[in-house]
């Protein structure tokens, strides 16, 4: 009998660390499904983190583009500053120089004038003096005939 009851013994041992495998094997199971769930909603997180770090990347490499798309006018546009503000003192130094010239001419024109002026005024001067001496001659022989007569 013992060897029946060994059996027995054996037999339920070995029903019991089969039912604790059983057991095991399910907690396992679960834990894994646990597990396996966790990482499934880890995954969609990360796709959803990764998706919007893209739409923020994305977003920079617009403004980046822009920035730079606007750099490149910015210096275009400061060349043409600098073009123009070269013409601009070109051409002021010309009117400068032009200006200069102007003045000596006015200058030029103030003293003919002045010299014009005292031309004529001599000339007005001289024909004054004969009209008088013209006048003076008229009187004299007015005079001179009123006295002989």
């Amino acid at each position: 009998m013992s060897s029946k009851l060994e059996k027995q013994i054996n037999s339920v041992e070995e029903e019991q660390i089969l039912l604790e495998k059983l057991h095991n094997e399910e907690q396992y199971k679960t834990i894994i499904s646990d597990l396996e769930a966790e990482l499934k909603l880890a995954r969609q997180k990360l796709a959803l983190e990764s998706d919007s770090d893209d739409q923020v990347v994305h977003s920079f490499a617009e403004r980046l583009q822009e920035a730079e798309y606007e750099r490149v006018a910015l210096r275009k546009d400061i060349r043409e500053y600098k073009q123009r503000e070269s013409r601009i003192l070109s051409d002021y130094s010309e009117l400068e120089e032009e200006n200069i010239n102007l003045q000596k001419q006015v200058l030029q024109l103030q003293k003919e004038k002045v010299s014009f002026q005292s031309r004529s005024q001599l000339h007005n001067y001289t024909i004054l003096n004969s009209l008088l001496s013209y006048q003076l001659g008229g009187f004299a022989r007015i005079f001179a005939d009123e006295v002989t007569s």
